[in-house]
């Protein structure tokens, strides 16, 4: 890995809270009405380290106090951010929300339990909405997993288990019915890719305003002809995770079990295949693309692709086709973030676009 070509972590551009005391006198004044309880006592609000950068979240309890009784919840917030040093172009948290609510309903795929939310903006100035905590551990994601934290001390047949349990756990929500009534409301509902024709005009649309007037990688371009030239279609429609990678799934803690899916804002209606695609293109970006080798007791590919085939039935042809659009995104994601970091000629030249260069036919 080369230094000029990644920035360290307590470098990343994650969107900050300004006032967090402001925070909690406001969602203390808000909560008793949306709760439908007599009184809140807010705690102290805590911001996470390692923060995302496309959202601001915030970590606190509430004690809620009705009819002469106290209920204690641990709380997860995300705030919509604001600037001009955003992720992403468009950022629908109501869509998010809605979602997660609609999936609570899916016993058979794991989600947070949600609390509320507030769309407008007018309590804390941005949209945001509150789930309940779900207890248990997250790969961790800056330094990767492959190299740090406590995925690392596992036996090798712990981390077998857990990267195949969480592939079911993916398997699970591409096995969910998007034509019953609820998931065709939800659908009809909000704007967003609902198909790969709409997700290649909005990655399209990304990269122009992600570059702005600067130049646009080679690579970057050429991915994007190819992925237009060879557009396959898709063999099922359903509802696709967009940022499904490890660090994005909570573990139980003591065990291999997934307890939550996190991270809905790349939510998009496609062939599931791509979400598969992304999983295994990040893990292997971030080993192989660095220079170092996975953790031991993780499956390769081969392995992983028939796990998630046996248990979709689905088809895995198109799969080299997914991995260059999980090539793209991902540059274009990685080039914004070094654009706002100040860093252009990192967002030209990295390990990110020097990895999809291999992928590209």
């Amino acid at each position: 890995m080369q230094n000029n070509n990644y920035p360290p972590s307590s470098e990343r551009p994650t969107p900050s809270l300004n006032n967090p005391e402001e925070v909690r006198l406001a969602l203390q004044e808000w909560l008793p009405g949306a709760l439908a309880v007599d009184r809140v006592d807010v705690s102290a609000i805590d911001i996470p380290e390692g923060n995302g950068m496309s959202n601001i979240t915030v970590l606190f309890s509430v004690d809620c106090h009705k009819d002469g009784g106290t209920e204690r919840h641990n709380v997860v917030g995300r705030l919509q951010a604001n600037g001009d040093k955003l992720t992403f172009p468009d950022y629908n948290l109501a869509l998010q929300y809605a979602f997660m609510a609609w999936l609570e309903k899916q016993p058979q795929c794991p989600g947070p339990a949600l609390l509320a939310e507030e769309t407008s903006g007018r309590v804390l100035g941005t949209p945001f909405y509150l789930m309940l905590r779900t207890e248990g551990r997250v790969p961790t994601d800056t330094p990767s997993y492959h190299r740090d934290g406590w995925m690392v001390s596992l036996s090798a047949e712990q981390q077998r288990e857990m990267w195949l349990n969480g592939i079911d756990a993916m398997a699970s929500l591409h096995n969910l019915d998007t034509t019953t009534p609820d998931a065709q409301a939800l659908i009809a509902s909000y704007a967003f890719p609902k198909s790969l024709s709409e997700q290649l005009d909005y990655w399209e649309h990304y990269c122009r305003w992600a570059f702005d007037d600067k130049p646009t990688p080679s690579v970057i371009a050429r991915a994007s002809a190819w992925l237009r030239a060879h557009q396959p279609p898709e063999q099922k429609l359903a509802f696709c995770w967009g940022d499904s990678r490890m660090p994005n799934v909570i573990f139980d803690s003591d065990n291999a079990g997934v307890a939550a899916l996190l991270d809905w804002e790349m939510l998009a209606l496609g062939d599931p295949l791509q979400d598969l695609a992304w999983w295994i293109y990040l893990d292997e970006l971030f080993s192989h693309g660095l220079g170092s080798a996975r953790l031991p007791g993780l499956p390769d590919r081969e392995t992983s692709c028939e796990h998630w085939a046996a248990a979709t039935g689905l088809d895995l042809g198109n799969l080299d086709y997914y991995l260059v659009f999980a090539g793209l995104r991902f540059g274009l994601i990685f080039a914004r973030i070094m654009r706002n970091m100040g860093a252009d000629d990192v967002a030209l030249d990295n390990f990110v676009n020097q990895y999809l260069e291999q992928h590209l036919p």
